[in-house]
């Protein structure tokens, strides 16, 4: 017997639970930039999980109990709206995983142990992820496979120029929604330090991709890393705040 699902009210993608709440402490709301490690989750999603916790909270496909009847069936149909979504063509193809590490291991440890040959060849580039470089280097060494590095040139496109000294690091045609910058004569930390009290979260370090932070000549970037729930105004945000810090280090030197 189907087992009743709860009503939860549809939200848009760009209402996230922080969308309005202020850091403590601060009266700005938090403008949230790194995504790149963290998105927020929207309040439907909290609230599906809340739900689930509060009247389903059992392993699936391990009991023939109803908690385990209702957790498995939410688990399914959650696989089969991706399934529509991605428009596969069975349930069986979508492997849920609990980030982007864990599935290029996954992929590298199955797929690769079961295909890779000795003297094979595995490319990737310079831009990779430590996630994304480190998998290949262990298979490669197991199966006595090749790694080849594909190299990065300095082409692309770029925006953010509204701020003197600041330098895109990275300016591909097809960039994705990630802004690395650095700006001449700030550390990186304290751009980071900077913007955190002004209620901007970003990334500053190497991101663990030091491989291409080196291709450019760079220890450290500062990383401000976009989702579909960012507007203009965060943006403005960040920009305005950059150029007040400028402004005083300009007047403390």
């Amino acid at each position: 017997m189907p087992v009743p699902q709860p009503t939860v009210p549809a939200i848009p993608g760009s209402a996230t639970a922080l969308a309005s709440s202020a850091l403590s402490g601060f009266s700005f709301p938090l403008v949230w930039l790194d995504n790149a490690a963290t998105t927020q989750k929207p309040q439907s999603v909290i609230d599906r999980l809340s739900y689930f916790y509060a009247h389903e909270n059992s392993n699936v496909h391990r009991a023939a109990h109803e908690m385990a009847a209702r957790a498995t069936d939410a688990y399914e149909s959650a696989r089969e709206k991706v399934r529509r979504f991605l428009n596969a063509s069975a349930a069986r193809e979508i492997v849920f995983v609990r980030g982007t590490t864990e599935g290029i291991n996954l992929v590298a440890q199955s797929w690769g142990r079961q295909n890779i040959r000795k003297d094979d060849e595995i490319v990737i580039t310079w831009l990779e992820h430590h996630a994304n470089i480190v998998p290949w280097q262990m298979l490669c060494s197991e199966k006595e496979a090749r790694l080849r590095v594909a190299p990065v040139d300095d082409g692309g496109q770029v925006i953010l120029e509204r701020v003197p000294g600041l330098r895109i690091i990275g300016k591909a045609r097809e960039k994705a929604g990630v802004l690395s910058f650095v700006i001449d004569g700030i550390r990186t930390g304290e751009i980071g330090d900077y913007l955190n009290r002004d209620g901007i979260a970003v990334r500053a370090g190497h991101h663990c991709a030091q491989p291409i932070h080196r291709r450019f000549g760079l220890e450290s970037t500062v990383r401000a890393s976009l989702a579909r729930y960012n507007t203009c105004e965060d943006l403005d945000a960040l920009v305005e705040a950059l150029q007040r810090l400028q402004l005083a280090r300009r007047n403390r030197n």
